[in-house]
């Protein structure tokens, strides 16, 4: 029977025989990992949470009057759109989303400074200069410098959002090596994904209020024309009672009551396009609020040890396994 190059009796025995060296790896690795965990710099996370709601309501109609005087209103405009919670953390991760977090301010130190002047500071050890141009934006095609680049990955790792589908819960944390600044980053993250969320879900709404904002001011010069050669006509014709007369006044009469009641008719809908966008701005009710974290996140010293620990050990055990079996290799070769 062949023998086996080597068994587990045989691992054990050299494993026993090389204690010393094993012992020698797992303090090294754990000096190493105690040295790590004391020369870290500290980093804070700030937190909050967020229960978003929404009311949608239907668009009304004028009704076929408006339709008689040609304006077809709010057609073509679409429906209303909404963003589920789940993609809010997509968000966070787009160059626009990116930007307003950059150029947002913080008080830091003895003034207020922009968070691009922040982190350059403080993580990229690079001075702030107002004449740089960090991006451009062409009609919403951005172009990025290499330190924006650099900047908007590293936003990604400080800012993170994550949603909880079961309970509707948005939770949002920021990091920094300040406790100040990074209850300031989570308020500013939190604010600008609302104003976002906002943004978006009442666009189509604000077009609309517009869009009949416009039409009133036409149908209302309309109207006042309407009524001035009424009145007009009248004047200069008190004493007429000739049937073309007659005839000619009830049509400016006729005239003039359609186009008034279209316009009492839009500037209903316009107050009720007015509810509407009220209704559809979401509601963002503050579950957990932002509050200045008075214990570091980073490093968990214990963790690191253990891990160092680990490493020097599991080394140590492979180093003179492979070892032994490296030399039995060449004394049989």
């Amino acid at each position: 029977m062949e023998k086996r190059f080597f068994n587990s009796d045989e691992i054990l025995l050299t494993i026993k025989f090389n204690w010393i060296k094993i012992f020698y790896s797992t303090v090294i690795f754990s000096v190493i990992g105690v040295i790590i965990g004391f020369t870290t710099p500290f980093e804070y996370t700030a937190s909050t949470k967020l229960l978003p709601k929404t009311s949608n309501s239907s668009t009304s109609s004028i009704g076929g009057l408006a339709n008689l005087t040609g304006f077809n209103l709010l057609s073509g405009l679409g429906s209303d759109e909404t963003i589920p919670a789940q993609l809010f953390p997509e968000i966070s991760e787009s160059i626009t989303y990116k930007i307003r977090i950059a150029n947002s301010n913080i008080d830091f130190g003895n003034g207020r400074i922009s968070v691009r002047e922040y982190i350059l500071n403080n993580y990229f050890e690079l001075n702030f200069d107002p004449n740089f141009n960090y991006y451009y934006n062409n009609e919403n095609i951005y172009t990025l410098s290499t330190i924006e680049k650099d900047l908007h990955r590293l936003i990604s790792n400080i800012i993170s959002i994550d949603v909880d589908e079961r309970k509707g819960l948005v939770s949002i944390y920021s990091t920094s090596k300040h406790a100040e600044v990074s209850s300031q980053l989570t308020t500013i993250a939190s604010s600008n994904l609302q104003d976002f969320i906002i943004d978006f879900q009442t666009k189509k709404a604000k077009d609309e209020l517009i869009f009949l904002k416009e039409r009133k001011e036409e149908i209302h010069k309309d109207r006042e024309k309407k009524k001035d050669d009424l009145i007009s006509f009248e004047d200069e014709n008190l004493n007429l009672v000739t049937n073309k007369s007659i005839r000619a006044l009830e049509d400016l009469k006729n005239e003039f009551n359609l186009i008034d009641e279209v316009f009492k008719q839009i500037s209903q809908e316009l107050e009720s396009q007015k509810i509407k966008v009220k209704k559809q701005t979401p509601v963002f009710s503050v579950i957990e609020p932002v509050s200045i974290p008075n214990q570091r996140s980073k490093p968990i010293r214990s963790r690191i040890l253990r891990l160092w620990f680990a490493f020097g050990l599991i080394g140590g055990v492979l180093f003179v396994i492979i070892r032994h079996l490296l030399k039995k290799f060449l004394n049989n070769g």
